[in-house]
């Protein structure tokens, strides 16, 4: 009977442990994994999303050049971005696949710059939407967005969704000056959220 109680003993500690860190108040980060993988099923490292089992990643990197590290965190229908504000840790974007979205790719660039691009229905056309997002001030805030619709339509959408049409030659320039030199990505460490502070 006690092999049987050590036994699972063992295991409850096993599963709170598989779960993430432990919380740190020396890293505000900690916090946020925590609540993510008590969140997570099964393994306390995968989402269960639309019946696929998906893992999600985080990678650390100075995003605003400001000398501290956000915490990016990756799955198949999102990306997140935190930043440490006063000591805690706040959400500064949710990039989420939208119910009208076909696919979503967010995708940081070297620059700094979040490029998401959506592909959406919008009649019984298929639009290419790409948002860039870039700190300034401390926010992380839209830019601007650049839709391309299948047949060779294209326009800007200032920050408050107004279109403007563009010529094809004008959307190519203004992607290139959003992304501000190039859609590199900086070589980030991603690795499965459960291994966080190890």
């Amino acid at each position: 009977m006690k092999k049987l109680l050590v036994l699972a003993l063992c295991l409850l500690l096993l599963c709170l442990c598989a779960c993430g860190p432990k919380v740190s108040k020396s890293d505000p980060f900690s916090y946020v994994v925590k609540d993510y993988c008590n969140r997570m099923k099964d393994d306390g490292v995968r989402y269960d999303y639309d019946g696929h089992l998906i893992t999600v990643k985080y990678a650390l990197w100075d995003i605003d050049d400001n000398n501290t590290k956000a915490l990016l965190l990756y799955g198949l229908w999102f990306y997140d971005v935190y930043v440490i504000k006063d000591g805690v840790a706040v959400l500064q974007q949710s990039f989420k696949k939208e119910d009208d979205a076909d696919d979503l790719d967010a995708s940081l660039l070297e620059n700094g710059t979040i490029m998401v691009t959506a592909y959406q229905k919008e009649g019984n056309r298929i639009e290419t939407v790409n948002s860039f997002y870039h700190f300034k001030d401390g926010e992380l805030k839209l830019q601007a967005k650049l839709i391309g619709v299948f047949g060779g339509n294209y326009f800007y959408a200032s920050t408050d969704d107004n279109r403007i049409p563009i010529t094809e030659e004008e959307y190519v320039q203004l992607m290139e000056e959003y992304a501000k030199g190039g859609f590199e990505s900086p070589d980030l460490d991603w690795k499965p959220l459960a291994e966080y502070g190890r």
